[in-house]
């Protein structure tokens, strides 16, 4: 699991950089998602590649599953 592909859970750009630069070495904005039968929410939220986490999954998975 070093390189993860997610979907920013900020509203800003600047909110999500900030949350997932405490829980990797590089984190680098690709695009937005945007999906024209989505629900609003969905649409809009920034996707990043993550590079080198410096974490475990099993100590942020409690406060990082989400389920709409």
């Amino acid at each position: 699991g070093d390189v993860a592909i997610v979907l920013g859970g900020a509203p800003d750009l600047q909110g999500n950089l900030r949350d997932l630069s405490r829980r990797y070495r590089s984190v680098e904005f690709t695009d937005t998602t945007h999906a024209e039968h989505a629900m609003p929410f969905e649409n809009g939220r920034g996707i990043f590649i993550c590079k080198g986490m410096n974490t475990t999954f099993q100590k942020i998975w409690a406060g990082e599953r989400f389920y709409y």
